[in-house]
């Protein structure tokens, strides 16, 4: 039995050190829930009233552009050339041109002077100086909208005299427009071209069986009876996007169109040009190549080959010197295993 000596005692305060109370911590300032999406930066004032002004600005901007729109749309009437304006060029277009002129178009989407253009091609360089063949064309009328935008007619001037365009005489007004004529000094003209007579060939339908199916004359033009789109005559044709003055001949198949002129006197040269008209170059899908024979008194000299889906004029330059001093019969000779969709052109001449 214990005694009380031994009884548990509590201990005393002095057993452990005092510690002494945690300072008082004041509460944080209360912050304003954020809105869904809100970033933290929208709380600040000073952001607040800058992005009060950004949208002012941009407000402003937008009205001044809205405002700046309707000046140019008003404005823009007085600065566009009229429809007399067009017909007076046309008028003395049509007084100067000849054979081997071209109109050049400035700046290059001034597309609306093809309406009044008539009977010479309209060139486009379009942001390529190499766009358009010129080596064809002894002058060229540049028609520039001078007050228009984008429209630098010095630049198109500078261009043309680095091409070996010479500029003859100042450029004539007609209103809004402006016309200026430039010759070239490095065009060949060729001694007989054969465009230029088709009206003198013969042209025929060449059967299987070697008889001839006669496409007779008609005015400057050789209509077949087999079908209306064989119809040989000069045209202005588009290839690959360039204006081409050629003798549309549309194939009849594997039997030949046959285009032929007799009494030729050859030169040193006999230039071909040749390709399919317009956007149907572009496709291939089931489409034939077309075939031009060239025949010098019924012998081969050269021949083009236009296959589908490949755009742009084929050439060919053949030596005629042995043929020098002569007159001789030459035939172009059109064919294709398929006649769909193939556009086809040509043209030649003889170059002394």
């Amino acid at each position: 039995m214990l005694s009380k000596t031994h009884s548990a005692e509590p201990l005393s305060d002095q057993s452990s050190p005092a510690v002494e109370p945690a300072p008082a911590v004041e509460p944080a300032p209360a912050v304003e829930p954020l809105s869904a999406g809100e970033p933290v930066l929208a709380q600040d004032p000073r952001w607040r009233l800058t992005r009060t002004w950004l949208l002012r600005a941009q407000a402003a901007l937008v009205i001044g552009a809205a405002l700046l729109s309707l000046l140019f749309y008003f404005c823009l009437p007085s600065t566009l050339p009229s429809e007399a304006d067009y017909q007076q060029l046309a008028e003395s277009l049509a007084s100067q041109a000849s054979r081997g002129d071209a109109v050049l178009l400035d700046p290059h989407w001034a597309e609306r002077a093809r309406l009044y253009v008539k009977g010479i091609p309209v060139l486009n360089f379009g942001r390529d100086p190499t766009r358009e063949d010129l080596a064809a064309f002894h002058r060229l009328f540049v028609l520039s909208a001078p007050e228009l935008p984008r429209s630098d007619r010095e630049e198109t001037f500078e261009r043309l005299e680095a091409m070996k365009f010479r500029r003859a005489g100042e450029p004539t007004r007609f209103g809004k427009l402006s016309l200026a004529l430039f010759e070239s000094s490095a065009v060949e003209t060729p001694s007989f071209d054969f465009t230029s007579e088709v009206a003198q060939a013969r042209v025929f339908i060449r059967r299987a069986d070697g008889s001839e199916e006669l496409c007779p004359r008609s005015g400057e033009r050789h209509p077949c009876k087999r079908a209306g789109w064989l119809n040989v005559g000069a045209e202005i044709k588009e290839i690959a996007f360039k204006p081409y003055r050629c003798l549309w001949a549309h194939p009849v198949g594997t039997e030949p169109l046959v285009v032929e002129y007799t009494g030729v006197p050859l030169g040193k040269e006999l230039r071909v040009l040749a390709g399919i008209v317009g956007q149907i170059a572009f496709r291939t899908e089931r489409y034939q190549p077309v075939t031009l024979a060239v025949k010098v008194d019924g012998e081969l000299v050269t021949s083009l080959v236009v296959p589908p889906g490949e755009p742009g004029e084929r050439r060919s330059t053949v030596g005629t010197e042995r043929f020098a001093g002569g007159r001789h019969k030459v035939s172009f000779e059109v064919s294709t295993p398929d006649a769909s969709m193939r556009h086809f052109c040509f043209d030649a001449g003889v170059y002394p």
